[in-house]
C-alpha cells in the first residue's frame, strides 16, 4: 500500500468514526417532549367560556362544570365556508340530523356540576362549533337551543405534534354495543375510544352509586315517575365521533362501577342505550 493510500484510508477511517458517534450522539441524546396544545372550557347553565387558542394538531381539552345541570362538550366541524349563523339555522329548520355540511368531530364528555374532564384530540385546521345537546331538566329544551354554542376556529399554524397519550383502558363503540375490560385498577386512566360502528357513536361515562349496577342506573333513568336523580355521577367520555375516529379521554378512577352509555339516536330516533349500547367497567 503506498503512502497516499494509506493515508486515504486513515482519513476514510476517521469519517467513519465521527459520522458513526455522530449517530450514536443522536440516537442516545434526549428527545425534547413535545405538550399537547391546552385549552380549557368552563361549562355555566347555559354558556361556553373558552379559554386558550385551539391549534391543528394535538388539543387537550379540559372541561369544568360549573353549572347547576349536566353538560358535555360536544365539538361540530363545519365544511369551508359555513358559518355558525349557517349552522343556528340548519337547527332552527328541526332537522333531525347534522347537515352535511357538518360533521360530528368529539369533545369532553358530559359531566355533572362540580366535575372536571380531559379530552386529547387531534384536530384539522378548520371552522368548528362546540356545543351541549343535553336537554334542560326542568322542560327538556336541549342547551343549544338555549345559546350553550361557541363558534371558534382551529388555526392552520403552527402544527402540534404531540402524539395522543398511551392509553391503558380502550373501549370500542358498535351498533349497538360496547367492548371494554371487565375491570381495571384505580388511579389515572388513559381511556382511547373507538368507533368501530357504522354511525357516530359516543362513550358517556357515570359513575354508579354503591352496590348499583348499570341496568339499575338505566331503570332510574326510565322511569316514568323517577323517585330523584338517577343514582350516579357522570364524569367525562368521549363525545360523538365519526366512524373510524378514536379519541382519548383521561379521568382519574376511584373505585367502585362505572357505566358506559351511548345517548346517539339510529335513525329511527331510538337511543344507543336502548338497543342495548350500555357496559360497566368495575374498579379495583
Amino acid at each position: 500500500m503506498s503512502p497516499h493510500q494509506h493515508r486515504l484510508r486513515r482519513v476514510l477511517f476517521g469519517l467513519v468514526v465521527a459520522t458513526t458517534g455522530l449517530a450514536l450522539t443522536v440516537a442516545c441524546g434526549s428527545v425534547k417532549k413535545v405538550d399537547p396544545n391546552a385549552v380549557t372550557v368552563t361549562a355555566t347553565d347555559f354558556a361556553f367560556a373558552v379559554g386558550g387558542t385551539f391549534t391543528a394538531g394535538t388539543n387537550e381539552i379540559t372541561l369544568t362544570n360549573s353549572g347547576q345541570q349536566t353538560h358535555h362538550g360536544q365539538i361540530i366541524r363545519l365544511d369551508d365556508g359555513k358559518t355558525m349563523v349557517d349552522f343556528a339555522a340548519a337547527l332552527a329548520a328541526g332537522g333531525e340530523t347534522l347537515p352535511e355540511w357538518a360533521h360530528f368531530a368529539g369533545g369532553p364528555g358530559a359531566v355533572d356540576p362540580g366535575q372536571s374532564t380531559t379530552l386529547s384530540a387531534s384536530m384539522e385546521a378548520g371552522s368548528y362549533v362546540l356545543l351541549c345537546f343535553i336537554p334542560d331538566i326542568a322542560d327538556g329544551v336541549p342547551h343549544v337551543a338555549k345559546g350553550m354554542a361557541a363558534p371558534f376556529t382551529v388555526a392552520a399554524e403552527p402544527v402540534n405534534k404531540a402524539e395522543a397519550p398511551a392509553s391503558n383502558v380502550k373501549i370500542s363503540g358498535g351498533d349497538y354495543l360496547f367492548e371494554a375490560p371487565a375491570q381495571t385498577k384505580a388511579g389515572k386512566a388513559t381511556i382511547a375510544f373507538k368507533n368501530d360502528g357504522a354511525e357516530a357513536h359516543e362513550v358517556a361515562i357515570v359513575k354508579l352509586n354503591e352496590g348499583v349496577s348499570i341496568q339499575d342506573y338505566l331503570g332510574a333513568m326510565m322511569a316514568e315517575t323517577p323517585a330523584g336523580p338517577p343514582p350516579g355521577v357522570f364524569v367525562g367520555g368521549v363525545q360523538g365521533i365519526p366512524v373510524g375516529a378514536t379519541q382519548t379521554a383521561v379521568l382519574t378512577l376511584e373505585k367502585g362501577g362505572y357505566g358506559l352509555l351511548c345517548f346517539f339516536a339510529n335513525a329511527e330516533g331510538v337511543p344507543h342505550f336502548a338497543l342495548g349500547m350500555v357496559g360497566q367497567i368495575n374498579i379495583e
